[in-house]
């Protein structure tokens, strides 16, 4: 495949130019090669991107995110929709421009994003994020951190799957049955199909839908699990609880921590929901202040966005994110509480960042790279 090919081919389409015939060549590529489906929305991204408004209104926040994300092409299922949009990642065409400026534009826009086509075309074997392996009985979609990737399932439900993450479906998948597993973080759009309900298995709790938009984040080495619902509805049991069904509502999620005996519900609007099983929180999603982004499911966007998140968690999603090995010398410095978002910045700019928010009430921290740059030593300054 070539890399001046696939540039020609999206400077053509963000630029309204493409022919019906490259615009399926495109389709093609796509559908050949899911690695370029991130690569690809993040492109867009930088073509198009509106300016963020300061919106602190958390339900018209909530639904300038959703409106935002179906923008960018990142589609939703609905209960009243039907499931006859396409399997292929899409993304939606601007309009046209002048001519001087769309040139301008594509040529900054590709440039910007060489380097993610480039890192994408490499051999699997050395730098390829994303694994796909089948046999006759099982597939299976692996990201390793620092990588994440879109992939269509053979429903026509689409999965956007982060860093760290593992996907496994068997053949009947689709035909008689809508049943998978994850370990780590995905995002779901699911097709409707009343008579297969679409089921997601982790290691605490197992998700059932019809046909609906969510995220579900269920990394082993952590210790909760959560499921956060966008749009439609979604029913949540707990593993050691089959008895008992969670209906989730849009603009809610789940935590599972450890095991269950007993719940919990903090909802900012009546004060709480509670049921029988134990280490279980609901709450609504978090929305970013600065930009009204859903923090639960910046990612999709390419954005790790953090709330009020410990150091440690943060450290977590950033090894995740960055594909590298954080290390703390003193514990007291876990607890450094962190408000912010990432989008373009790099390792170091980042972490240059979150060194100059220490403020006299914070502990100030210096960083340093070892082991050929892939672990981070965090230290007391």
């Amino acid at each position: 495949m070539s890399a001046d090919r696939i540039w020609e081919l999206i400077a053509r389409k963000l630029a309204g130019e493409a022919s019906d015939a490259e615009l399926q060549e495109l389709a093609r590529l796509l559908k050949d090669n899911p690695d370029l489906h991130f690569p690809l929305q993040a492109i867009t991204e930088l073509w198009q991107q509106d300016e963020a408004k300061d919106l602190h209104k958390t339900e018209l926040a909530f639904h300038r995110h959703l409106e935002r994300m179906k923008k960018q092409g990142i589609s939703f299922a609905t209960p009243d929709e039907t499931a006859e949009e396409s399997a292929t990642f899409s993304i939606e065409k601007y309009p046209r421009r002048r001519k001087l400026w769309t040139k301008i534009a594509v040529a900054a826009t590709l440039l910007a994003a060489a380097s993610l086509i480039w890192y994408y075309l490499q051999p699997a074997s050395t730098t390829k994020g994303t694994q796909l392996a089948k046999t006759d009985a099982n597939s299976e979609i692996v990201t390793r951190n620092g990588s994440r990737t879109m992939v269509s399932l053979p429903d026509g439900s689409k999965v956007w799957l982060n860093g760290g993450s593992r996907l496994n479906y068997n053949k009947s998948f689709g035909v008689h049955h809508r049943e998978l597993t994850l370990t780590g973080e995905a995002y779901f759009d699911v097709v409707k199909n009343a008579e297969q309900p679409f089921v997601i298995h982790t290691s605490r709790l197992d998700v059932r839908v019809l046909g609906t938009t969510f995220n579900v984040k269920a990394y082993p080495n952590e210790k909760t699990t959560e499921a956060a619902l966008v749009k439609g509805s979604i029913e949540v049991l707990i593993r050691n609880r089959p008895a008992e069904k969670i209906i989730l509502k849009p603009n809610e999620k789940i935590i599972v921590s450890g095991d269950s005996t007993h719940a919990k519900g903090t909802g900012s609007d009546s004060g709480s929901r509670t049921s029988s099983p134990a280490l279980v929180t609901i709450r609504n999603l978090t929305i970013s202040e600065t930009d009204s982004a859903v923090v639960e499911t910046a990612w999709v966007q390419n954005k790790l966005v953090f709330a009020e998140e410990t150091f440690a968690e943060l450290a977590k999603r950033m090894e995740r994110w960055y594909g590298v090995t954080i290390v703390f010398t003193d514990p007291r410095l876990e607890a450094i509480l962190f408000t912010g978002s990432f989008e373009t910045e790099t390792l170091p700019q980042a972490l240059h960042a979150l060194k100059l928010t220490s403020s006299s009430d914070k502990l100030k921290f210096n960083y340093a790279f070892s082991n050929n740059n892939k672990t981070v030593i965090i230290s007391i300054q």
